[in-house]
């Protein structure tokens, strides 16, 4: 169903979500630290970081259950506190609590519909939506965890929301039920709506999003779309040859650009395959004696970037 606009809500040109300078202290521990990043409308972004890098705290500053000690943010155009009917405008997912295992699963969200001021009908269209129909009148101590996790969707997608604010939704699911969330955020945000998303680990996320967001020790490390953070860290041919620089200078004037001198006397390109190097070698008469593929784990890239001390990031976004 098409995106419409939650009453008490602002649909603007900004952002869906915005941050600036959030910041938060629990005694001696820095949470967040002068965070700020935004979720533009229909995007499905990722908040990827290590545990205890405050992300969850993140979400709850945004979603006004956390009090920051500096900065603002805003939800549909308005701070969450001033949205008139928040549930039309946001449904959240933060952990697995909140299912009282006596309770069926059709109980469970009529007792969150009548809070919420929706009609029971509601709760046979959520249901259907996450594939629980054969379950409702199950109680939610006998479902598995992913079945637990979809009736706690279900229940966010109760006040049919703009936004939806998961966190570490795929946490202890398995591939089948990863898969099945990732189809379900790709129509939602292809009705217009937007999913901000927290995980501690890039390999759940990475098909699923199409923005990233890393922090670290609460503080900002990357943002940016999620192709991009790929095209950085593509696949490369390491090449030996006998004659490195006479070959890079011949891929420059193919327009081939990213190629870097190894120590060892080989050269890593990217943006070539193997047939157009060879062709680009023969051409300049140089002779290729080994070209062998580089692939990239994005995983250990993201646990790169946020290891060690956290680094101003540079005019993208992006840590040097």
């Amino acid at each position: 169903m098409p995106a419409t606009r939650a009453p008490g809500t602002r649909r603007t040109s900004r952002a869906a979500i915005e941050a600036h300078g959030l910041s938060k202290q629990f005694k001696s521990v820095r949470a967040v630290s002068d965070l700020s990043f935004n979720v533009p409308h229909g995007s499905i972004t990722g908040l990827l970081g290590p545990r205890g890098s405050g992300k969850t705290t993140t979400l709850r500053m945004l979603l006004g259950l956390v009090r920051p000690d500096t900065g603002t943010s805003t939800v549909l155009g308005l701070p969450f506190g001033a949205i008139a009917e928040p549930a039309r405008a946001v449904g959240a997912m933060l952990g697995s609590r909140g299912l009282h295992p006596n309770r069926t699963a059709r109980g469970h969200l009529r007792v969150y519909a009548s809070a919420i001021g929706v009609p029971d009908d509601r709760v046979r269209q959520v249901l259907h939506l996450v594939g629980l129909t054969g379950a409702a009148g199950r109680k939610t101590g006998t479902l598995s965890l992913g079945m637990r996790r979809r009736l706690l969707l279900a229940t966010a997608l109760l006040g049919d929301p703009q936004v939806l604010v998961l966190d570490e939704p795929c946490s202890g699911i398995d591939p089948e039920g990863i898969a099945w969330l990732r189809e379900f955020l790709a129509g939602f945000a292809g009705a217009g709506r937007t999913a901000l998303i927290s995980s501690h680990l890039l390999h759940e996320g990475a098909q699923m999003i199409d923005r990233l967001v890393v922090v670290n020790r609460g503080a900002l490390v990357h943002q940016g779309p999620m192709e991009q953070f790929r095209a950085r860290h593509r696949a490369r041919l390491v090449v030996a040859c006998s004659d490195p620089v006479r070959l890079a200078t011949a891929l420059a004037a193919a327009g081939i650009t990213d190629v870097r001198h190894r120590a060892d006397g080989r050269v890593s390109v990217a943006g070539s395959d193997s047939a157009t190097l060879g062709r680009i070698a023969s051409n300049c008469d140089v002779t290729v004696f080994g070209a062998a593929t580089e692939l990239v784990d994005l995983e250990r890239v993201l646990v790169a970037m946020t290891s060690g001390p956290c680094t101003d990031p540079g005019p993208h976004g992006v840590v040097p």
